[in-house]
């Protein structure tokens, strides 16, 4: 017996994907359904495009007429490594109206949102509750969807880091910042506050490695001429305050040239001026006296992000903070 198929129209938002890429994100919601099987649709041509055979590696058009196989599921057995019985733990996502008083632009390509701090990027085992999960219920209560294109976020901010993030809500939109952000015509701005009398202008130019820190057993970076990668940051003062206890504190703003994990907070820390609230390169005397009042606070708040789209036209979105010393 044939298999039923279906036909749809590519939306300018999912062209230019390759064609197996665009039918394993299509199909990917029915999950009793294997990738090799949707690999052999495509490769036996049993997806045509436009009525005609294509390769797997046909990048789709907007307008192009997909015939796509529509699989019945008492037909195919579940893959071994999705079977669950396992019942999925709910999520507990704020309303609409406190996700949209976080969003300071969108159109049709992007999404610009401030990320609050302690917030991951994406779910997992334990932080279900993700920006993620909170731009799935926006989008959805807008009732904007699209064929397979997921809306995704085009850099990470780590979960204690707040401030301006931009999701890419087509397909083309993420390719063009992607391309600003490998060729670094992208600028960065963030502020953070650290330990000590911080002069005007400061470089930073030290080469970075990543190493297994043992203490917290995960990924650190450390200052290295030997095994080393390019970075360059340099940092400016705001304000200097007194603090009762930890004696000088510096509000500082840094740009960054380069893009390496935990770049601000290793460069600062390698100029004697470690970033507060940082357990990993920061001054454990400092963060001691911090914790017991403030137990939870933003290290690094990204300000500012600036780009050029894609009509030349330089985009600046900026997220503004208050009361940074805490």
């Amino acid at each position: 017996m044939n298999t039923p198929t279906q036909s749809i129209t590519v939306t300018w938002d999912n062209a230019h994907q390759r064609l197996d890429r665009f039918c394993r994100k299509w199909y990917k919601k029915r999950d009793w359904l294997g990738l090799s099987q949707i690999y052999s649709w495509v490769r036996k041509w049993e997806v045509k495009v436009n009525g005609h055979k294509k390769s797997e590696s046909y990048k789709l058009q907007p307008g192009d007429k997909l015939l796509l196989p529509i699989p019945q599921k008492d037909t195919f057995a579940t893959p071994a490594h999705k079977k669950n019985t396992a019942r999925p733990k709910p999520v507990s996502i704020p309303s609409i109206w406190e996700i949209k008083k976080h969003i300071l632009f969108e159109d049709e390509n992007r999404l610009v949102r401030n990320k609050p701090a302690w917030i991951v990027i994406h779910s997992n085992d334990q932080h279900a509750n993700s920006i993620h999960t909170r731009m799935q219920a926006y989008l959805k209560d807008k009732k904007l969807s699209t064929q397979t294109f997921t809306p995704s976020f085009c850099y990470r901010l780590d979960k204690d880091t707040s401030g301006v993030l931009i999701a890419a809500t087509s397909y083309q939109a993420l390719q063009w910042l992607n391309e600003q952000i490998r060729e670094r015509h992208v600028k960065k701005e963030y502020l953070t506050r650290v330990v000590g009398e911080h002069p005007q202008r400061l470089v930073h130019d030290q080469p970075l490695h990543k190493v297994v820190d043992k203490k917290f057993g995960r990924w650190k970076m450390v200052v290295s001429k030997e095994q080393w990668k390019e970075s360059y940051s340099e940092s400016f003062l705001i304000q200097k305050i007194q603090h009762p206890e930890i004696w000088t504190l510096s509000k500082v703003r840094v740009q960054i040239k380069t893009w390496r994990m935990h770049q601000i907070r290793v460069h600062l820390a390698h100029a004697w001026f470690p970033v507060l609230w940082d357990i990993v390169y920061g001054l454990p005397s400092a963060n001691r006296k911090l914790f017991k009042k403030h137990p939870q606070q933003h290290i690094l708040h990204c300000h500012r992000y600036s780009f050029v789209d894609h009509n030349w036209k330089e985009q600046s979105f900026v997220s503004e903070i208050k009361n940074y010393f805490g």
